[in-house]
């Protein structure tokens, strides 16, 4: 019997044989019994930077915990690296994940840039963008736009000479 949420794995052409391990871990991958995998486990692995602030009194520990248990990497002020594992939904269930674990104030917030499609995202999974502490020292403002996009243009007006 396949456990809830595995998918099922074979060789290719090939039953499994007699003494086949039932369950055996392959590359931090729980799989049905069997080398020469085709697919393991359903679940979906992404790098995610994680970007966050919680204010100065929020819940930094049930955060360090969270990111402890993903094996996260630390990568400068509020900044981390980790290997996300999800079903079907990435945002809506890292929101959820971290909403769970880590007690989220009004100040709350989390931003994670991961690729999507080949592009590289950016967005606010909880909380929202605030004024930067830099606004007013250009005249140039991308207002309301979210990267890449609105770097990317002001890149191709610059090469394109306009």
């Amino acid at each position: 019997m396949v456990p809830p949420g595995w998918g099922l794995a074979f060789r290719v052409g090939q039953p499994p044989k007699d003494g086949d391990d039932p369950v055996e871990q392959r590359a931090g991958r729980r799989c049905l019994g069997l080398s020469d995998v085709i697919s393991c486990d359903p679940m979906t692995r992404q790098s995610i930077w994680l970007s966050y602030d919680l204010g100065v009194e929020g819940d930094y520990e049930g955060l360090y915990e969270w990111l402890a248990k993903h094996d996260a990497r630390e990568c400068g002020d509020s900044v981390a690296w980790f290997e996300y594992r999800y079903r079907a939904s990435l945002v809506p269930e890292l929101r959820a994940e971290l909403t769970k674990e880590v007690t989220v104030g009004r100040r709350t917030r989390f931003y994670a840039i991961y690729s999507e499609d080949g592009r590289i995202r950016g967005k606010f999974i909880l909380g929202g963008r605030r004024r930067a502490p830099w606004e007013g020292y250009s005249t140039d403002d991308d207002e309301g736009e979210d990267l890449p996009e609105a770097i990317i243009r002001k890149f191709a007006k610059k090469s394109s000479g306009r």
